[in-house]
């Protein structure tokens, strides 16, 4: 069975010399490992709130929102803002019973051109 370690930017693969390792060692322990680690891929990417990767900066926003009822979330283009925000306010709206969450957004006509919309997450 060949096995191929999907590149993912926040979960590492195993380097060339651990494979090689655990494939002459322990084949059943690297076949585990890749299991793992492809299905722990494939549940982010289903289901984003519950097993989706939070990038670093979030638990900040995360922690000023236990203090404070707002957040102002600066960045450049495709740093994660509209993807953490987004899901934050999931995970709010399915903690929440009877609350009302309200989302604003502001934005000049001008940067409508350059900046993209969010992907299909």
């Amino acid at each position: 069975m060949e096995l191929s370690f999907s590149d993912h930017p926040i979960l590492p693969s195993p380097s060339d010399e651990e494979i090689i390792y655990l494939a002459e060692k322990d084949p059943k322990l690297l076949e585990q490992l890749y299991l793992a680690h492809e299905g722990r891929i494939k549940a982010s990417t289903d289901d984003p709130l519950r097993y989706g990767f939070d990038l670093p900066g979030w638990s900040r926003a995360r922690e000023a929102l236990e203090e404070f009822n707002e957040c102002l979330a600066l960045g450049g283009n495709r740093s994660g803002k509209t993807t953490g925000c987004a899901k934050m306010v999931m995970e709010a709206v399915t903690e929440s019973e009877g609350g009302h969450i309200v989302c604003f957004r502001k934005m000049r006509i001008r940067q409508s051109r350059f900046n993209s919309q969010p992907s299909g997450r």
